[in-house]
């Protein structure tokens, strides 16, 4: 079979959430796989090649993004159209990453009248997103939003796609907001890549490489996206009062003894989270973050790290309930009453086996085949 995986531009969690999930499917699975990369200059086209420098394996077919307003739709589905005549054309299956592009590829399978073999991954509540957190004026937020609401109404209209949403919570949102059918919306968290395991002899080489002893207890802020919602920071002082050195991950420097600032490659990611005993997860309370399910909540999971979260996060406080592997904080204050765990190896171990369960890239991606194998095909022509 040939996947056709659709990603229109870039973004900090590309490698983690599309590459590594590309590059399990090419080790584990033989599909005939092409990349149908997106991007909107020459700047961003740089920036994504040098992530693709290493998937020599990938066939990669570039086309032209545009901002996702109206005034553009037409354009973007243009550029996307010229792309998937070329691919499409026998025994193939659709996963885009998005429900603009989602909505273009289902145009572009009912106009052509080819089989609906399309999976549209929508990762977030982009509507509500817009709303809380872009900084425009009214008329483009509005201009925007109405992208998305179309988008919705040609993924349910005359023969509904099956969309993915990243949690329960998203599901019933979809649901409940929207009016999408629940028998086609199936769940599939963020992934965490097959590295993400914890290594004692890495904890120990970058505990050595920071002069950190390896007694002293670390925690982990991790927001290599910058994006307005992460809230970590707020605990930093708290943690480091509490004896508790901070590594602030982040290409935002904070300048507070205790913290190490440090702005850390997806590769030597998890060498710096073996190296941790406890993470931050901190968000504000709206529907963005409560049917998100943050990369690094995977991460931090499959790593075995004991997680310090404020119940924002819906999929992020169920698995804590779960599992143990963590504490719900009402506030940022209430972190100064309680005692954090000593972390053992067998804790972690524990943990990180259910963290891969949860999290883990094979069941998530086994769980996606499952869906291109077994998918049932419609004609768009024959309805």
């Amino acid at each position: 079979m040939k996947l056709v995986y659709i990603n229109a531009g870039d973004s900090s969690v590309m490698e983690a959430q599309v590459l590594e999930l590309l590059k399990y499917y090419h080790n584990q699975h033989g599909f005939q796989l092409t990349l149908l990369q997106g991007c909107k200059n020459t700047s961003e086209c740089y920036a994504i090649e040098k992530k693709l420098s290493s998937f020599s394996f990938l066939k990669v077919v570039w086309f032209k993004t545009y901002p996702n307003y109206t005034l553009y739709k037409y354009l973007a589905q243009n550029a996307l159209n010229k792309v998937l005549r070329q691919e499409c054309t026998s025994d193939f299956f659709i996963h885009t990453r998005g429900e603009l592009y989602g909505s273009y590829a289902k145009i572009f399978l009912q106009k052509n009248k080819l089989p609906l073999n399309l999976l549209v991954d929508i990762r977030g509540v982009r509507i509500d997103e817009v709303m809380i957190y872009m900084q425009k004026n009214a008329i483009l937020k509005h201009n925007k939003i109405s992208c998305y609401e179309r988008a919705y109404y040609r993924l349910k209209s005359h023969i509904p796609a099956e969309i993915t949403v990243v949690s329960d919570a998203a599901k019933r949102y979809f649901i409940n907001k929207y009016g999408f059918e629940a028998r086609l919306i199936s769940v599939h968290p963020n992934i965490a890549g097959e590295q993400f395991l914890y290594s004692k002899s890495k904890r120990l080489e970058i505990r050595d490489k920071l002069h950190i002893s390896p007694n002293t207890p670390i925690a982990i802020c991790s927001s290599n996206g910058n994006a307005a919602w992460q809230k970590d920071k707020l605990l930093m002082e708290q943690l480091v009062e509490k004896g508790i050195t901070v590594l602030n991950l982040s290409p935002v420097v904070v300048n507070l003894d205790g913290v190490i600032s440090l702005k850390v490659s997806f590769k030597e990611m998890p060498d710096y989270l073996s190296a941790a005993d406890y993470a931050v997860l901190w968000r504000d309370v709206n529907p963005v973050n409560e049917t998100a399910s943050p990369s690094k909540m995977s991460e931090f999971a499959c790593m075995g790290l004991y997680v310090i979260h404020n119940g924002t996060v819906d999929i992020a406080t169920e698995y804590i309930s779960d599992t143990g592997a963590g504490v719900i904080l009402k506030s940022n204050s209430q972190l100064d009453e309680i005692n954090l765990p000593i972390i053992t190896d067998s804790l972690r171990q524990k943990w990180s086996e259910a963290g891969c369960l949860k999290f883990g890239i094979k069941e998530i991606a086994n769980d996606y085949v499952n869906r291109y194998l077994n998918y049932e095909s419609i004609d768009c022509c024959k309805q």
